[in-house]
């Protein structure tokens, strides 16, 4: 186990959980001041909600459908309403001292349009802290590209290998931001996981970045499917000489707080 500091105290961390590394890294860039409501992923992780606990202690973590906030009231419990005294709903009010989208957030063709509408539920002064991937250019991700558009199966995995290619710049961000916001940064962080060899590898992507893949083929040809990117994989990357395998998660972090009214 590693330790970060987050709010002066020591937080355990596994030297492999990047994730939960990213986080505590997005939370110790937010200045310290009153945050009352923070609007959270009912779909995120707990370990997140535990790190905003102990950075913000007090404040009240209200779970939202991240994807849908802002587009009305019924989209969450508090919609974008919750009043700037009481915490009564109240239409027009922005909600929110920060937005976290503590779940796995893809880029996508409409990341940014998500992004405009979450900063728009944000409390003038307030902060809205997001985290995405930064990884399509790692290997891993183009090799499960390539095995898709090359087998039996290409034209059913077709449309999936050609709709997850998408990513965001640091540029492109800032400048979506810069005009609403008193302060935009944004930066790049690249954490290193160790895997036990090339088959966990392969077991570990079967439930992240390969499952769009794999529900689209039968059994069988799941299989041929796994056993030809941990092929690839092989023949891509070197393994240490203790017979690990070192995969980079490269992650953007962004950090906007909106102006004051």
């Amino acid at each position: 186990m590693d330790k970060l500091k987050l709010a002066g105290e020591d937080i355990p961390v596994a030297l492999n959980s990047y994730r939960q590394a990213a986080a505590v890294d997005l939370l110790s860039h937010i200045p310290d001041q009153l945050i009352r409501y923070i609007a959270v992923d009912r779909d995120g992780s707990e370990p997140a909600a535990e790190l905003l606990r102990r950075r913000f202690r007090g404040a009240q973590l209200i779970p939202v459908n991240m994807p849908k906030l802002g587009l009305s009231d019924e989209s969450s419990p508090t919609g974008c309403c919750v009043s700037q005294s009481s915490g009564d709903r109240r239409s027009g009010t922005r909600s929110f001292n920060l937005i976290f989208p503590n779940g796995e957030a893809e880029p996508s063709p409409d990341f940014r349009q998500l992004v405009l509408r979450l900063l728009a539920c944000v409390r003038f002064g307030g902060f809205l802290a997001v985290q995405i991937p930064n990884n399509l250019y790692e290997p891993y991700r183009v090799v499960m590209r390539m095995v898709a558009v090359d087998g039996p199966w290409a034209r059913r995995l077709l449309p999936v290998a050609k709709t997850r290619p998408f990513n965001e710049t640091v540029e492109g961000l800032y400048d979506l931001l810069a005009t609403e916001c008193s302060s935009v940064e944004v930066w790049e962080t690249t954490h290193v996981q160790v895997f036990e060899g090339f088959l966990a590898v392969g077991s570990w992507m079967q439930e992240t970045l390969m499952a769009p893949f794999l529900k689209r083929l039968d059994e069988e040809f799941r299989q041929i499917f796994i056993e030809r990117y941990i092929a690839e994989l092989a023949r891509t990357y070197p393994l240490q000489p203790n017979g690990k395998l070192l995969l980079r998660f490269p992650r953007l972090s962004l950090l906007a707080q909106r102006q004051q009214s």
